[in-house]
């Protein structure tokens, strides 16, 4: 980082209500890292009151933020069961020291097992069936809210009580009726759970598709993430050759999907939502069904265009027949938001425009 830009971002921090103004580097530099020492003991610190060995704490986790949330609801946790605070700290500490004794960040080695050992602290008190439990949320996206009632149907269990632990130990935060997994946690559920991943993922396609009777009445979690989930166990294609699905899917994960298909019909009805695609997402959505028609009719897939004419009777337009060249495929890489007036063309390398 230039010098210029580490004094900016110190002067961006706050220190008793003041805002600092560093030029020298050095300065800046040894007063952000003062505030970082204090932001890591107020977290490790945190609902305690003490905290024995916590300089230690902070070299095993490397300054790392969730890391330190980790090791504080693990203490925490530890010390609600009567345990006294310096054992819990030690044995936070005999966990985290199965690798170097302070976290080099730039380690790819050092990050997972200061996540692995981490969390094996935290759930030390959590019994094997509840911690397989656990590792199953590893199936779901990063940083994204989950219904708890889908959770719950993927443990088959009604019983809060293991989400209330998790959240304790702040290995999921809680948003109302949804819960978050951090990138970094999710990472390591997906490795731990390796080849029982799929398993796992083809049972929350099941729940998914289990609970849907009109796709525009299903829930937002399943529009945005069944397209991914199903891609990644090889069950993308029985989707992609439903119009109810393709009209109502979110645009940005499906089309992300699209590579997916494996079957002809597939990947013909995956090149007609490509090119229908700025229709269905900036159009009214009265017209999205005869559009995703006008479009299959011009590639000429007539099963998908009768399919989506059969759910476009209320649109104030169709397309029964559409005589079209055919369309070479290709690539828009950007689009203007006024009118173009010229654009210069070149030559590539191999003469062609």
């Amino acid at each position: 980082m230039s010098d210029p830009v580490l004094a900016g971002k110190v002067n961006d921090l706050t220190v008793n209500g003041t805002w600092p103004s560093f030029v020298d580097p050095i300065t800046a530099g040894r007063h952000l890292a003062a505030q970082l020492t204090k932001r890591d003991r107020a977290l490790l610190a945190l609902g305690l009151t003490t905290l024995p060995r916590a300089d230690q704490l902070i070299s095993l986790t490397g300054h790392w933020a969730i890391l330190l949330s980790l090791v504080n609801s693990a203490v925490r946790q530890s010390v609600a069961t009567g345990v006294d605070p310096a054992a819990a700290v030690g044995e936070v500490i005999e966990h985290l020291h199965g690798g170097p004794d302070g976290l080099d960040l730039a380690s790819r080695d050092g990050r997972e097992h200061a996540v692995s050992a981490t969390i094996t602290a935290s759930t030390s008190r959590v019994a094997p069936t509840d911690r397989d439990r656990f590792l199953e949320l590893g199936v779901f996206p990063e940083d994204t809210d989950i219904p708890i009632d889908l959770v719950q149907a993927l443990w088959s269990t009604s019983d809060k009580r293991l989400l209330r632990t998790l959240v304790d130990l702040s290995l999921v935060t809680r948003h109302g009726d949804t819960i978050r997994v951090h990138d970094v946690l999710r990472t390591y559920l997906r490795r731990t759970l390796g080849p029982s991943l799929p398993t796992i993922t083809s049972r929350l396609v099941d729940l998914l598709l289990a609970e849907v009777t009109d796709w525009s009445r299903a829930r937002a979690y399943t529009l945005r993430h069944l397209s991914t989930h199903a891609a990644e166990v090889g069950r993308l294609d029985p989707l992609l050759v439903e119009v109810g699905f393709l009209l109502a899917a979110s645009q940005p994960e499906l089309l992300a999907c699209l590579p997916a298909a494996h079957t002809a019909r597939a990947k013909a009805a995956a090149r007609v939502y490509q090119r229908a695609a700025h229709n269905l997402r900036d159009r009214p959505p009265a017209e999205h069904a005869a559009y995703l028609e006008l479009t299959a009719r011009r590639q000429r897939v007539t099963w998908l265009a009768d399919a989506a004419g059969a759910l476009a009777e209320n649109s104030p337009w169709r397309c029964l027949h559409a005589e079209w060249a055919r369309e070479v495929p290709h690539k828009i890489l950007t689009r203007s938001p006024v009118g173009v007036v010229d654009a210069p063309v070149a030559l590539s390398a191999d003469g062609r425009l």
